[in-house]
């Protein structure tokens, strides 16, 4: 009998199931939980800029609307987006997480 080759062995990694291969990083399992969160916090943090980029557009749509409307141009405008790049930042700082100790956010001083 001929001795089989290393790339074609029973147990080589195309015969072991996905969940079960492992290298110098984990299995491939855990190397999948880390993609995904990764990828997670980043669609997370996508979100974020999405929605302050949108949030200040409809100000800025609302307010050219009224200016047509009422024949204020372009003050309305200029006030509405202002409103809106307000509006937008207070909710991301909200958003966000803070990079300050848990006792520092509840306005307590730090030991």
């Amino acid at each position: 009998m001929a001795a089989a080759s290393p790339l074609f062995t029973e147990r080589s990694a195309l015969a072991t199931p996905p969940d079960k291969r492992s290298g110098p990083m984990g299995t491939e399992t855990d190397r999948e939980e880390i993609e995904r969160a990764k990828l997670g916090e980043w669609g997370k943090h996508a979100g974020f800029g999405i929605q302050y980029a949108v949030t200040i557009g409809i100000f800025a749509l609302v307010g050219w609307k009224l200016d047509g409307w009422l024949g204020t141009e372009p003050w309305l405008i200029i006030a509405m987006v202002f409103l809106g790049f307000i509006g937008a930042t207070v909710s991301l700082v909200k958003q966000l997480p803070s990079s300050r100790p848990p006792a520092a956010r509840k306005g307590l001083p730090p030991k």
